[in-house]
């Protein structure tokens, strides 16, 4: 196909948009899609919103598809839907724990401390994706890591969506600015732990899986599970079917035959 054709063919497929004609959307979808999930997502770094963002702008070309009269209009406008959803989602102060941290989905502040809602909770736990429950798990294993102030601050900035006037207002006698330099500050150390953790946690995994043969099957299945995979000794028990006691008793003995650092012995009191 030559240029003037493709040309021609696009002009076409405009005329049957401004007509509301459905194949004229589905052509465009297919002409810009590529492009445009590629530039939301280099902005976003979130597959899911960036899909979300380009059906949006689709849905904003049907609405006004009577306005566009050409290629180079339909290219403009899906672009600068792209670029307003971008600008608006960096607006959203309830979007920045979010993006400057991992994703989470659900948070309790109550009195002078930040906490999550308890994981054994079999009514909570049902409620939520295994993943969601692994980085709530690893979130309240690292907060002692903040000082308390921190902490403080992390629970005010989730109370008020980020609106740092409401929360100088709150703290009083710090502006608005302050508060937000020491948020950023208070979710990048946090954020520093948490990669770290995650590297030690790949220490780990990769020397039990060395001396992985010395155990039997229980007992590489428990560790697994624990290390691995972040479940508690209730939801361990309940996947082998035995006693809560069983599942400690296994954790142990296992733990024991890999013979793993003195540093690591703070998981034998997280039950």
């Amino acid at each position: 196909m030559s240029v003037k054709q493709a040309i021609d063919l696009s002009q076409q497929y405009v005329r049957f948009l401004n007509n509301g004609e459905e194949r004229a959307l589905g052509y465009f979808y297919n002409y810009f899609y590529s492009d445009l999930f590629k530039k939301a997502q280099l902005s976003i770094g979130d597959i899911d919103i960036s899909r979300t963002f380009v059906q949006e702008a689709f849905f904003r070309l049907w609405l006004f598809r009577k306005h566009v009269s050409s290629l180079e209009n339909v290219e403009i406008l899906l672009f600068e839907e792209i670029k307003r959803a971008t600008k608006e989602y960096y607006g959203n102060p309830s979007e920045q724990f979010r993006r400057n941290f991992v994703p989470l989905q659900t948070f309790h502040a109550e009195s002078n401390c930040f906490w999550i809602a308890d994981l054994d909770d079999k009514q909570y736990s049902q409620k939520q994706d295994p993943e969601d429950r692994i980085y709530i798990r690893k979130i309240n294993a690292l907060m002692p890591n903040l000082r308390q102030d921190q902490q403080t601050l992390i629970r005010l900035c989730l109370e008020y969506s980020f609106n740092y006037e409401r929360i100088a207002d709150h703290l009083g006698g710090r502006s608005s600015q302050e508060v937000r330099f020491k948020a950023e500050q208070a979710i990048a150390h946090m954020r520093s732990v948490f990669k770290n953790t995650e590297k030690l946690q790949a220490l780990e995994a990769n020397l039990m899986q060395q001396q992985v043969t010395n155990l039997d099957s229980d007992e590489a299945l428990v560790l697994d599970l624990r290390f691995n995979q972040q479940q508690t000794f209730t939801e361990i028990a309940n996947a082998l079917e035995v006693d809560v006691a069983v599942a400690q008793s296994l954790f142990v003995r296992a733990y024991r035959k890999t013979k793993l650092s003195h540093s690591q012995d703070q998981c034998l009191t997280e039950w």
